[in-house]
């Protein structure tokens, strides 16, 4: 299948992953990364250097020993998932952009996806985190003493970077593939969370409602307030 016919919802545009075209690219709407800013649930960056940084004349790639290793590590976790599950179908998302039709702010750049066995088209995703404590695991789930359960949960800002995948591509599903590395203790994990579209549909409208919001507001040079960070 054609990278196109593929990504029917999507306008596709063919750049290389990190590259100063990719960069220059982000500021023409809204990525994946940018929607927890926007939604002030970002550990990193309010809406308001969101905006001014999309405003600027130059985009600074910012870089650190996570994001390195991060990006070291995504090849293999791609390669470990399609080993894993050896029925589902990989598709290649290297070096592609995509705009959706529907709404023409919003872009995706994916770190892979695939056909599932019951011929769905997903979004696969991957992460790499260090978990300084078990506060910051909790981000991704706990065992629930009342329920007698153990509840999964996807923290904040991953949670809502897929959900605007799932909205650009149009997607059934979408998988987070992590990696967990603990600094507490020495051990680590791959752990999968399974993100279906008809059970976020809520969530969903509620990101394109905000970013919207935002981006009407950029195009007519309306920063947001300053406010700092929100998190």
């Amino acid at each position: 299948m054609e990278t196109a016919d593929f990504f029917s919802n999507c306008n596709v545009v063919f750049l290389k992953d990190k590259s100063e075209e990719w960069l220059l690219n982000r500021k023409k709407g809204i990525g994946g990364s940018d929607v927890a800013s926007i939604l002030g649930v970002s550990k990193y960056k309010s809406a308001y250097e969101l905006y001014m940084e999309k405003k600027g004349n130059t985009v600074h790639h910012i870089t650190n020993e996570a994001i390195e290793k991060g990006n070291r590590m995504e090849a293999p976790l791609i390669d470990l998932f399609f080993a894993k599950y050896k029925d589902y179908q990989k598709v290649d998302t290297k070096n592609i952009s995509l705009k959706s039709k529907k709404y023409d702010f919003m872009m995706a750049s994916l770190d892979s996806a695939f056909i599932d066995e019951q011929e769905k088209k997903c979004i696969l995703e991957i992460k790499t985190t260090t978990i300084q404590n078990t506060k910051m695991r909790k981000e991704w789930g706990y065992y629930d003493d009342y329920k007698e359960e153990y509840i999964e949960l996807i923290p904040q800002q991953y949670y809502c970077q897929v959900l605007h995948y799932l909205v650009v591509t149009g997607f059934d599903k979408a998988i987070v593939y992590a990696h967990l590395d603990y600094a507490y203790k020495d051990d680590s994990e791959v752990i999968t969370r399974v993100i279906h579209r008809e059970d976020v549909l809520s969530d969903m409208e509620y990101i394109v409602k905000n970013e919207k919001k935002f981006w009407d507001d950029f195009e007519n040079n309306i920063p947001p307030p300053f406010i700092g960070f929100n998190y």
